[in-house]
C-alpha cells in the first residue's frame, strides 16, 4: 500500500493507481477506505466500467444503505459501456434486491444467468419480470429477448447433445 501511494504521489492523476490501491484495500477488508479510492479512479476515467463496477462493489460491501442508489448509478453507467459483463448485472441485481426494485433484481438476474450460461434460470428470471413489466416497454422487450436467446440456446444445446451421444440401438439377447 506505501508503493501504491508513493506512485500516486508522482501521478496523481492516474486512474490505475487508484483503482489498484481500491482493489488492494477491498481485498484487505478495508472497504470503506477502498470506496474513496475508486471514486477517484472513476472521476478520472468515468468511461472505464471495470472501474465503475469495482467502485459499485465496494459501496455495496459497505453495508451503507444510502450509497446503494448511487451504486446503482455506476452500475447503470457500466452496463451501458459493457452489456456482457455479467459480474456488472449480477451487481445490479443485489442493488436492485436490497432497495426493494424486485422486478429489476429480476430481469438484471436473467442477463447474468444468459451471460453466465444458465439458460434455463435466465428463462425463468425474464418470464417473471416479463410478467410485471408493462406490455411494450423497453424492459418487458428486454426479457422477452432474454427468454428468446435463452430458450434458443437450451435448443442448441440440445441438439449438440443428441450429436455427441446418438441413440443407442437395443439388440436382442440370445
Amino acid at each position: 500500500l506505501g508503493e501504491i501511494d508513493s506512485l500516486i504521489a508522482e501521478r496523481a492523476n492516474d486512474p490505475y493507481f487508484h483503482e489498484l490501491r481500491g482493489q488492494m484495500l477491498f481485498e484487505n477488508g478495508r472497504v470503506r477506505e477502498a470506496v474513496d479510492s475508486y471514486r477517484r479512479a472513476a472521476e478520472l476515467l468515468p468511461d472505464a466500467p471495470l472501474i465503475r463496477i469495482g467502485l459499485a462493489q465496494a459501496m455495496i460491501e459497505t453495508g451503507d444503505q444510502a450509497s446503494l442508489a448511487d451504486a446503482a448509478g455506476h452500475l447503470d453507467a457500466a452496463v451501458r459501456l459493457d452489456r456482457e459483463d455479467a459480474k456488472a448485472w449480477r451487481l445490479l441485481s443485489i442493488v436492485h434486491g436490497r432497495t426493494g426494485k424486485t422486478v429489476l433484481s429480476t430481469l438484471a438476474s436473467a442477463e447474468h444467468a444468459l451471460l453466465v450460461g444458465r439458460y434455463a434460470d435466465a428463462v425463468g428470471f425474464a418470464k417473471r419480470a416479463g410478467q410485471q413489466l408493462a406490455y411494450g416497454s423497453p424492459g418487458r422487450l428486454r426479457a422477452e429477448d432474454i427468454e428468446r436467446a435463452a430458450k434458443d440456446a437450451l435448443k442448441k444445446a440440445e441438439k449438440e447433445k443428441k450429436k455427441k451421444c446418438p441413440k443407442r440401438t437395443h439388440f436382442p439377447r440370445p
